[in-house]
């Protein structure tokens, strides 16, 4: 039975309050049977601080990656399938989807991320993020050809994002 009135839920209870100062972190892991090497991902925190923004952390990675010349290397040869501003159920976020190589071996992995910054302590805005992976072997991306092509993916991650609801009690 899920409560109606606003709280926290636990593994095994819940938690009566509607003053939202109690921390809330909830986190789902998703695999596929018919999709064995990809993983879907989301994760919320309600009262997440707000650090920079995702847009300025790629920035900076794109950066820090063009100082060293073998992060350079491998940073070029990753493709950028899109990247920017994405809107998803509640407002704009920001989404980076990538194909990149696999080490030392024939094919390509995605790696496809999203955020959304949510309100700080605004119960109905709560930071959330996503992430696709393929080329999932043993818990670990990029460990396998992705079984998927690069619109494929692209095309999973679409369905995917817009199927997120967040329950958000009023």
């Amino acid at each position: 039975e899920v409560p109606q009135e606003p709280g926290v839920c636990l593994d095994v209870g819940f938690i009566a309050d509607d003053t939202g100062k109690f921390q809330e972190i909830f986190g789902i892991g998703l695999r596929f049977p018919e999709l064995p090497d990809a993983s879907f991902s989301i994760s919320t925190n309600k009262d997440a601080q707000q650090g920079e923004s995702f847009e300025a952390r790629r920035s900076e990675a794109r950066r820090a990656a063009l100082m060293v010349p073998e992060l350079a290397t491998a940073f070029a040869k990753i493709k950028t399938l899109r990247e920017g501003k994405h809107r998803v159920q509640q407002g704009n976020g920001s989404e980076a989807l990538f194909s990149r190589p696999l080490d030392g071996a024939p094919g390509h992995w995605h790696e496809f991320q999203f955020e959304y910054a949510g309100k700080r302590f605004d119960h109905r805005n709560p930071s959330w993020d996503a992430a696709l992976f393929t080329g999932v072997a043993h818990d670990q991306a990029g460990s396998v050809p992705s079984g998927l092509s690069d619109d494929e993916a692209v095309a999973l991650w679409d369905r995917l994002m817009a199927s997120v609801r967040l329950r958000v009690v009023k």
